[in-house]
């Protein structure tokens, strides 16, 4: 499968990328989506507080909280619906984003190639 990333601004699609990509080209992305936004400038990995960073899947925190059986049974269940959301929280600042992303996989690509122009 191929991770697709499509960052959205003010509810219209604004950017995006395809494909696995190295962290300075995702750093970039984020970079270039928040340049002139009043108190946007970029976070940096020092400024990040590794303790206070909360990674949760759906409702299923999943950082830093260690999983037992049950809850990653429940968290197998909740990846395998059509739509997962993920909620990562730095707890740097205020500033919110939203980005959406989709998961191409062989089947999908498969049906897409076979369209002509």
């Amino acid at each position: 499968s191929i991770p697709a990333v499509i960052a959205f601004v003010n509810g219209q699609p604004a950017d995006g990328f395809m494909g696995a990509v190295p962290e300075s080209q995702v750093t970039a992305f984020i970079d270039k989506l928040t340049a002139g936004i009043p108190g946007a400038e970029p976070t940096t990995a020092d400024e990040i507080d590794q303790q206070r960073v909360t990674i949760r899947f759906g409702g299923q925190e999943v950082y830093p909280t260690a999983l037992g059986d049950h809850d990653l049974q429940r968290l197998a269940e909740y990846m395998s619906s059509d739509n997962v959301t993920i909620h990562v929280s730095l707890n740097v600042g205020t500033d919110e984003a939203t980005v959406w992303g989709c998961d191409l996989t062989n089947g999908y690509i498969r049906i897409n190639a076979d369209y002509t122009t």
